[in-house]
């Protein structure tokens, strides 16, 4: 294990990384920064493994839960991180791998915000134990999002599959589309433990609880099934994070309670299609989901009663496909073509 920078106080908290656009179209260097709650101290590295420091501003207040985000100013193309605090309505940004900080007084609307993510071009942050929850275009000024119902637990908030998702109203889970109105989840969760973490990787959510020996997944972030792990730990599991070592991803996942003990967990999205027909035949399945994890290649099934000829699909599988986008700017102005081929004339 790596050694991370020592603090004068407080424990380190949350961390968050980014790719740093360097002008140039072959490399940009990855930043990794870490902060703590009850200290100032900022850790940051191109690697994990060599760590430097640098201070937030000396106007906030970081005695409380600290938190970052890492992003993309989509005005000017800017490379952020941004922290906030739940002690403080200041909010620190940094535009340089989190060498340095700028601090903006009273971005937010009031103190108590513990969590906060990026996604679909914006960073949004939520109160535990409130309905409230605001959002940013560029980190620096932000405004209140409109909560239909419900109340966040707070801890964590997290962007996948074009929703934010995090803890909270009746049923145990609330969503945004765009993080700037939320909604409760009308589907209740398959396990009553008490709600810890959640975590987005390979296309799924998963939510860390109290349960013993099991956590909680889903693709949409509205439909969740329990998973079983393969080790049980009195107490249940906390924190939470996805990794692709050796390009095999996996959940990984820390106990409650103090120790060593820890589990994973490898859980794929399902692959999914559309089929297109025309005169009566399919001439192409799109993918609009190319799924993960999968050991071995699916089975694909056409059912057509009036078919006179099977369709003859052959199912690959393979490492480092990109899922489907999600567009903040498609641009304009740009030139386009198109063109037939009539088969009869060529």
């Amino acid at each position: 294990a790596e050694t991370l920078p020592s603090l004068g106080s407080g424990n380190w908290s949350n961390i968050a990384s980014g790719l740093q656009d360097d002008g140039s179209s072959t490399y940009k260097a990855t930043a990794i920064v870490i902060v703590a709650d009850g200290d100032s101290t900022v850790g940051i590295s191109v690697d994990a493994d060599t760590w430097n420091t640098s201070n937030l501003p000396a106007g906030m207040n970081t005695g409380a839960e600290t938190r970052i985000a890492f992003g993309e100013v989509v005005a000017d193309e800017s490379q952020r991180f941004v922290v906030i605090s739940s002690a403080d309505r200041d909010v620190a940004y940094s535009d340089n791998g989190g060498s340095s900080w700028t601090l903006t007084t009273d971005s937010l609307d009031a103190i108590g915000y513990d969590a906060i993510a990026y996604g679909a071009g914006k960073w949004v942050a939520i109160k535990a134990g409130t309905g409230d929850a605001a959002y940013s275009n560029n980190g620096i000024v932000w405004t209140a999002a409109t909560v239909s119902s419900g109340t966040f637990i707070g801890g964590t908030v997290v962007y996948g599959n074009g929703k934010f998702v995090t803890h909270g109203g009746t049923n145990g889970i609330m969503y945004s589309l765009d993080g700037i109105t939320w909604y409760e989840n009308d589907l209740t969760l398959p396990l009553t433990a008490t709600e810890r973490k959640l975590a987005y990787g390979h296309g799924i959510f998963v939510i860390t609880s109290d349960d013993t020996n099991e956590v909680q997944w889903s693709q949409d972030g509205l439909y969740w099934q329990a998973y079983t792990l393969s080790t049980t730990i009195t107490g249940g599991y906390n924190a939470i994070a996805f990794g692709n070592p050796a390009r095999e991803g996996k959940f990984v996942i820390l106990p409650n309670a103090a120790g060593t003990g820890g589990a994973y967990a490898k859980i794929g999205a399902t692959a999914r299609g559309r089929a297109s027909v025309a005169n009566e035949q399919l001439f192409e399945v799109r993918i609009t989901e190319p799924g993960s994890g999968y050991a071995t290649a699916p089975t694909v099934t056409v059912t057509d009663p009036n078919n006179l000829q099977d369709v003859d699909l052959v199912p690959q599988i393979g490492k480092g496909v990109l899922a489907q986008p999600t567009f903040v700017n498609r641009g304009t102005g740009f030139t386009s073509a198109s063109a037939e081929i009539s088969a009869q004339d060529s």
